[in-house]
């Protein structure tokens, strides 16, 4: 039986959800659902939590450009720290956010408050070399 990835993948840049689109199979990703705020991440992954699901990956990037109006990655950490229970987060999270300052406190506040989440931290611009076969 084939083994089948969803993940989630979060960030306000079309480039961006394009050249994933390019690469995701190479992750062993079977359906990704797309998000462009925080907001939009949020209710897809409480949707799956409602449905008894979860992803097995969220790709998270931090800004999103207008944070009041589109939140920031650091607000579907907080989502899925305090509002999703173990069962319901995702296994694998990976912060593709160049942001410098906000990435790193993405993976700590992961680590420290869900540690039964996998945490990496890989720039989109290494994401995209990361997630090429061999």
């Amino acid at each position: 039986m084939e083994s089948r990835v969803n993940a989630l993948f979060l960030d306000d840049s079309d480039e961006r959800h394009e050249a994933f689109s390019n690469i995701v199979r190479s992750f062993g990703i079977v359906k990704c659902i797309h998000a462009r705020t925080a907001w939009e991440a949020i209710e897809q992954l409480a949707r799956a939590a409602l449905q008894g699901e979860r992803f097995e990956l969220a790709f998270l990037d931090h800004d999103l450009g207008d944070d009041e109006k589109n939140g920031t990655g650091m607000d579907v950490v907080d989502s899925i720290v305090d509002e999703l229970e173990p069962a319901e987060r995702p296994r694998e999270v990976i912060v593709h956010s160049e942001n410098v300052v906000a990435a790193p406190r993405m993976v700590v506040r992961l680590q420290d408050r869900a540690p039964d989440i996998l945490t990496r931290r890989i720039p989109f611009s290494q994401l995209l070399q990361y997630g090429r076969p061999a």
